[in-house]
Order: structure tokens, then sequence, then C-alpha cells
């Protein structure tokens, strides 16, 4: 089994490739990792499933072995700060929430 940063590369060195087939000779690698990479970090913020994570990983991994530069790119780290403030958040109104019906359950018990 290939390990998934080879694999990745080469979907990306595939993708560039047609890209220029196509014509379109602007599309370099690193163009179409970082496109890919926003949009893998979007995906996460969006629904938090953390596949998102891993992929975003991968990524990483390729462009720091291509010699890539990711500094002006927002880190993994940051959303996935956000992501478990907003569960933190959830599980507060959750709390709340349910301490609010236990309430009524026993006003309406005495």
């Amino acid at each position: 089994m290939s390990e998934p940063l080879d694999v990745l590369e080469k979907e990306f060195a595939e993708y560039v490739a047609l890209r220029q087939r196509l014509r379109d000779d602007d599309s370099r690698f690193a163009d179409v990792l970082l496109a890919h990479r926003r949009q893998c970090m979007t995906n996460l913020s969006d629904s938090e499933d953390m596949m998102w994570a891993d992929r975003i990983r991968v990524i990483d991994r390729l462009a720091e072995r291509k010699g890539l530069v990711l500094a002006d790119e927002r880190p993994l780290r940051y959303v996935l700060d956000e992501i478990a403030e907003r569960e933190r958040k959830r599980r507060g109104e959750d709390m709340q929430r349910r301490k609010a019906e236990q309430a009524v359950k026993q006003e309406t018990l005495t």
C-alpha cells in the first residue's frame, strides 16, 4: 500500500499536468497544494470532521517535503482550537438546558 504522502503528491502532480494540458499554464504544484489545503481547512471548520484534519496534516507534510513555506497560511491548530471552543460552548448550553429541564420537572413533581 502506498504512503498517503506519496499518493497525494502523485494526485497533485497529475492534476497540475492535466491543467497544463488544458492550457491553464498558470497552474503550479504549490498553487494546487495551497488551494486544496485552504479548501480542506474550510471543510474542517464547517463540518468538524477530523478526517479533514488528517488530510491537512498530510498536505502540510507534503509542503514540507517540497520546501513550501506555509507561514502565511492559517495553522491547523487555530481551526482545531475553534472547533474545541464551539464544542465547549455546545456542552455548556446542553448542561444549562438539562438543568432547566430538571428544574421544570422538579416543579411539576411538587
